[in-house]
């Protein structure tokens, strides 16, 4: 397996857009040198779950490997909770840094494909060694229950900042948080 660190960014219902919070870490990856992989999934008016699992058994999934850090926002971390629902991990990535996540359905239509069952929160365990929540009280879409909840599901590392909001790339670009903790985790030796 590839023994050095590498990032890899899981995008929210909105997608990549320039401008972003992701364009920080996209800066700091390549400021370190670390390999990074940020893949677009298909967006629009209905998101289907199929399509982002093709794309990312297709491009991301061979990327991965046990020092692999993954950082995932909103939507991005639904899909990680589904698809690791549905799958066993074949090893345990890093660390797993869900910002903003969906936890469940909130109503809106046009994710409903990645909420059709319920988590296997013990399977989703074993897709990585660490997990960390960052959440915020002034999300426009998540409660700041669902952020806890998930953080004790599983057993993650919990940051909430209570000023904070969804983190919509579009009116939200820049999160030191998240930055903070790549820091620390690629100091680490």
């Amino acid at each position: 397996m590839n023994s050095s660190k590498n990032i890899v960014l899981l995008h929210g219902k909105g997608g990549l857009v320039k401008g972003g919070w992701f364009d920080e870490i996209v800066v700091f990856a390549c400021k370190k040198k670390i390999p990074l992989l940020s893949e677009s999934f298909p967006v629009g008016e209905t998101i289907m779950y199929a399509a982002w699992k093709e794309k990312f058994e297709e491009c991301i999934l061979p990327f991965l490997h046990e020092k692999s850090i993954v950082v995932a926002h909103s939507l991005g971390c639904g899909f990680w909770q589904k698809y690791f629902t549905e799958n066993t991990a074949k090893f345990e990535v890093d660390t797993v840094i869900f910002a903003s996540p969906t936890v469940k359905w909130s109503g809106t239509e046009s994710i409903k494909d990645f909420f059709t069952e319920e988590r296997d929160y013990q399977n989703i365990q074993k897709s990585a060694k660490n997990f960390a929540v960052i959440g915020g009280g002034k999300d426009e879409y998540i409660g700041a229950e669902q952020f806890l909840f998930l953080s004790e599901e599983l057993n993650a590392t919990y940051f909430y900042y209570p000023e904070m909001t969804h983190m919509s790339q579009r009116k939200y670009s820049h999160h030191p948080e998240v930055l903070e903790l790549l820091d620390s985790i690629f100091s680490e030796n």
